[in-house]
């Protein structure tokens, strides 16, 4: 699917058209959903360290582009965070997923890397598959 066309809306995490959104762009390496990231002041938790709930958004959104690149549109039902190290602001991250279906059940895992490799965040995510109807709705909107 075209990357940029499904990046024309006002989604926080990946849409063009949302201001304050971190405009996340993702592409498919082998396996692997990959992108990159640098954050911000605005996206600051603790002073000079990147908020929990971007590094949780940064990572449904890569979960779910695991499947949208296959042309699989999902839901987020369930999604567990492990917080290994904390992430400066202003620090290139890395940013990896991968999905799994198993017959209805969508899963998937994704990962924040620090630049000099060290893991830094890690997510298991659980999805659900939207209607067709939902996802021509979704698809009207971009068009």
């Amino acid at each position: 699917m075209n990357n940029f066309k499904l990046r024309q809306h006002n989604c926080f995490g990946c849409g063009l058209k949302n201001d304050i959104g971190l405009k996340l762009n993702f592409t498919k390496k082998n396996d692997l959903i990959v992108g990159s990231f640098v954050a911000h002041k605005d996206y600051e938790g603790f002073p000079d360290i990147l908020h929990g709930g971007i590094q949780t958004t940064i990572l449904d959104e890569a979960m779910n582009w695991a499947f949208l690149v296959e042309g699989i549109f999902v839901f987020t039902i369930k999604v567990e965070m492990k917080f290994r190290i904390p992430i400066r602001i202003g620090q290139k991250v890395i940013i990896e997923a991968e999905g799994q279906r198993d017959k209805k059940k969508f899963k998937a895992s994704g990962r924040i890397y620090i630049e000099s490799g060290k893991l830094a965040t890690e997510a298991l995510g659980e999805f659900y598959q939207m209607k067709n109807d939902e996802k021509n709705n979704f698809l009207k909107q971009i068009n």
